[in-house]
């Protein structure tokens, strides 16, 4: 379930939620996250709230960096570390729209779920699908990697709806 959380309580929560997060994607390989927003962005959470699915965690690791803003430029999605050549899993079931390069991410997977939703895994190492490909929730898509413009081995995971990119923590990852 996502959660609303007024802004007093904010960065105290943040914290909680974060360490809990992380324990719960080394222990099951799989989250549970909420969102934290102000009021002026609730009307985005009751929006992403249809789109809310089952979705495996796209590879097994610790959180190293969130969406948000951060050294002055804003990064839309979540970053897990991971080991070189681990497995990336497709989060939901879905097709490969596109497989290939793109600068900033480097080697990069888009899939999509449905008309409205796509999830982007960016620095892979290898690609193991291509356009055009019908993957099912778990499927190994990629391998983790440092291509694109990268600080380390890790996969970028985004969530777009309307092909825009939207915090993945809106969403209960089981």
């Amino acid at each position: 379930m996502v959660k609303y959380i007024h802004n007093r309580n904010k960065v105290c929560i943040m914290l909680i939620i974060s360490i809990l997060t992380f324990a719960f994607i080394n222990e099951s390989n799989c989250i549970t996250a909420y969102a934290l927003q102000d009021a002026k962005n609730r009307a985005n959470y009751m929006y992403s709230n249809k789109h809310k699915k089952s979705m495996k965690v796209p590879s097994r690791g610790a959180i190293s960096s969130y969406y948000g803003k951060r050294w002055g430029k804003f990064h839309k999605g979540i970053d897990i570390a991971a080991k070189m050549g681990n497995p990336i899993y497709a989060a939901m079931d879905g097709k490969v729209v596109y497989s290939g390069w793109i600068n900033g991410y480097g080697n990069t997977v888009q899939l999509q779920h449905n008309k409205e939703l796509i999830t982007l895994y960016g620095h892979c190492s290898k690609l193991c699908v291509k356009k055009g490909d019908n993957v099912k929730r778990g499927d190994t898509i990629a391998r983790v990697g440092n291509t694109g413009r990268s600080t380390g081995p890790h996969v970028h995971f985004e969530v777009r709806i309307n092909g825009k990119a939207v915090n993945p923590y809106r969403y209960i990852y089981k």
